[in-house]
């Protein structure tokens, strides 16, 4: 590499240009074991330790230099202050990357630097072994200060970083410099310097006009100029799921185009439906430098297919979920929840109907996370519709059931998460389901009969319930995890062998769309939320409540979102009548105070036609916080929403939690009444040193700042 891209670092700054290879990522196998943890009751995250992590920290080898490496990828961390990877790997995996940059320095010394990261950094200075920093706390970072021992002129720094996947992994660390004079870093590059600081500035200033696109063209805002020494060509590659890092995916690339800007500075990427995507999507842009050598920022965006409603809504409800129902059935997706779709309205099951309910074997097979929200539905089709299916088909459902691991007390190796409310749930219903499927068989991970697996998830379930109506939802208000809870209730509703446990689940449901049915504003549940994630806040339209509240009371968006939806569709329950609190004249107001969870949350909702208000009251005031939204104001009738809160990362569409715009780095202490909300924040010396709202100005009339005051105007038209 004959050319150097060069930075300055001052005292504070981050060193975050890097040249790097990997992440190698490689699956791990451990010795199926049994432990013992008690489910969290609680939103808040906790530390729990699987034994193949331990397994995996007992046979590691020490780490050695990295000698064949070749370090082709550059990492340009724009608006992240971490060499940063996390995601989320649904089986145990190992990772690594190695990392090199240089430093120089006029005479031999010693600077100080502070390493924070949750997994392990190893460092060599020319080859020198340094630091061995290993904290292995999952997900929980750890900082230590450090001193390198530089020699006059160039120095070659190597890291390695390592991790274990199990689903979510924060993969990262921070390298700070501490030194009080300013010295220089650089990376060696084949390419022009100047061509790639262009690129790198170019692609910073680089954004979508809007979060969530619905008919509208799809347009980036650009900088009024590309780099003179830059090629006008971009690439793009997609990633259909936000939650799992690009680095890890086979992504679906689209053909490069010429970059032309026209007056207002945009890029055209043609109209949305040309994508054939919905939900939160990552674009990554590759600006091209030289030939097949791009430098690449991702984005984040959210796309909503809107199509004509195939529902007439002057027809009664029974009639319009038979009209979604056969929408659904229709659909040309390999989707479990299609092929429920299709064995339900058709009433038998061709091809193109088992293909679909195949769709989700070989996630329970493999014990993937999640695989829990397969098999119960799964299962519950199978006890109502089993005559329907064919013999083989009966038969790979009965195997994928007896091989399935349903809870930690039977031996597994898996990183299925058991300790959330909605899991816990979903595991209880399985393993109920399949106990009573096949009572005489034997299971072959717990080696229990069926008849014992029925009796042992029937006592779960009835536990499970027992602290659900004592305590309410722990996730309270969650639109990412009530549509879950709703896949077991309505299950259950259907399918369960028990009157009284499908008793219990009708109360459940009532209870759930009572909830629902207080902060339904603006055609979408808005309020507070005890677990939530970006693509929740920023693509409500594209969620399952907002499909299932349009179903019900015309107050939602009907979208591609399935797995309750369907089974609302199918199931025979009907909601209570809670008209007068979904649809408010002008005149009407709506208080609603209620706690959920064992901590009590104090949920606050205040609504009106024009503006919903909705707060959670002294939740861990100045305590670090998690997934919690804590404040949300709705405007308008088209889910026009804001929000402040303490970020708890730096990128801007991270895969941490707290991210930078779901949940709070560190909590408020909040109090409410009525339209009036005051929020105070006591930031410590760790944390990022602000607070942001988020405002989507592409539905705003007119917008004011002066001094500490912000003055937003929507004009509403009913």
């Amino acid at each position: 590499m004959n050319n150097e891209y060069k930075f300055q670092l001052q005292s504070g700054d981050y060193l975050n240009r890097w040249l790097y290879s990997g992440p190698y990522v490689t699956p791990f196998h451990s010795q199926a074991t049994v432990f013992f943890e008690p489910v969290n009751l609680t939103e808040e995250y906790r530390q729990i330790e699987y034994p193949l992590r331990t397994q995996y920290l007992q046979q590691r080898n020490k780490n050695e230099y990295p000698e064949e490496d070749d370090f082709q990828n550059i990492y340009f961390p724009f608006e992240n202050n971490r060499f940063d990877f996390s995601s989320f790997i649904t089986t145990p995996h190992i990772l690594e990357t190695n990392a090199k940059t240089f430093i120089k320095v006029k005479k031999n010394q010693t600077l100080p630097f502070q390493l924070t990261t949750c997994g392990s950094i190893d460092i060599w200075v020319n080859k020198e072994h340094q630091v061995a920093f290993s904290p292995f706390t999952r997900n929980i970072p750890s900082t230590q200060n450090i001193h390198l021992s530089l020699q006059a002129g160039e120095n070659e720094i190597v890291i390695k970083l390592e991790d274990m996947a199990e689903r979510d992994v924060n993969y990262y660390f921070e390298f700070i410099y501490l030194g009080k004079e300013d010295i220089e870093s650089y990376i060696p590059i084949n390419e022009d310097p100047i061509a790639v600081e262009q690129a790198e500035n170019f692609l910073d200033n680089l954004y979508f006009e809007k979060d969530i696109y619905k008919t509208d063209k799809l347009t980036l805002k650009a900088p009024a100029h590309l780099g003179e020494r830059l090629e006008p060509h971009m690439h793009v590659q997609i990633n259909k799921n936000k939650l799992i890092n690009p680095i890890f995916t086979s992504e679906r690339s689209f053909p490069e185009f010429y970059i032309e800007l026209n007056e207002e500075n945009n890029i055209n990427l043609g109209d949305i439906a040309e994508y054939n995507l919905s939900g939160v999507n990552e674009f990554s842009f590759g600006l091209k430098i030289s030939d097949d050598v791009y430098v690449y920022r991702t984005l984040t965006v959210s796309l909503l297919l809107e199509q004509p409603s195939p529902l007439n809504m002057e027809e009664d409800l029974e009639t319009r979920k038979t009209e979604a129902l056969s929408y659904f059935a229709n659909l040309n997706q390999a989707d479990i929840n299609v092929g429920i779709a299709r064995l339900m309205f058709y009433e038998y099951c061709d091809e193109q109907t088992e293909q679909a309910l195949r769709s989700c074997f070989q996630e329970i097979e493999q014990k993937e996370d999640c695989a829990d929200f397969r098999l119960a539905p799964l299962m519950a089709i199978y006890l109502k519709k089993r005559h329907l299916l064919a013999v083989p088909l009966q038969e790979e459902i009965k195997a994928l059931a007896l091989d399935f691991r349903y809870w930690i007390d039977e031996p597994g190796n898996d990183a299925m998460w058991y300790f959330s409310e909605n899991h816990a749930f979903l595991f209880h219903v399985s393993q109920y389901f399949a106990g009573y499927a096949f009572t005489q068989d034997v299971f072959n991970v717990s080696k229990r009969l069926g008849e014992e697996q029925y009796v042992l998830g029937k006592s779960r379930l009835l536990h499970w319930f027992e602290n659900f109506f004592e305590y309410g939802f722990a996730e309270w208000n969650s639109t990412t995890y009530l549509p879950i809870d709703l896949i077991g209730f309505y299950t259950l509703y259907e399918a369960a062998p028990d009157k009284e446990i499908q008793h219990l689940a009708k109360q459940a449901l009532d209870k759930t769309f009572k909830i629902i049915a207080i902060n339904i504003h603006g055609k979408t549940m808005v309020s507070t939320y005890g677990r939530v994630y970006e693509h929740d806040l920023k693509a409500m339209e594209n969620s399952e409540v907002a499909n299932i509240s349009f179903m019900l009371w015309g107050e939602g968006y009907f979208n591609h979102s399935l797995r309750a939806p369907v089974w609302f569709c199918l199931s025979e329950y009907t909601p209570p009548a809670m008209q007068d609190i979904v649809h408010l004249n002008e005149k009407q107001a709506v208080l609603a105070e209620y706690t959920q969870g064992i901590k009590n949350i104090y949920s606050y909702v205040y609504k009106t036609k024009p503006y919903s208000l909705a707060s959670t009251i002294n939740l861990s005031p100045y305590e670090k916080g998690h997934q919690q939204h804590v404040m949300n104001i709705s405007l308008g009738v088209e889910n026009t929403t804001m929000w402040i809160n303490h970020p708890g990362e730096s990128a801007f569409s991270g895969k941490n939690r707290p991210s930078y715009w779901a949940g709070n780095g560190r909590c408020p202490f909040v109090r409410q009444h009525h339209n009036t909300l005051i929020m105070k924040y006591k930031l410590h010396e760790e944390d990022y040193n602000f607070v942001h709202v988020y405002l989507p100005i592409w539905d705003i009339d007119e917008m004011e700042i002066t001094n500490n005051w912000l003055f937003v105007i929507l004009m509403l038209q009913f």
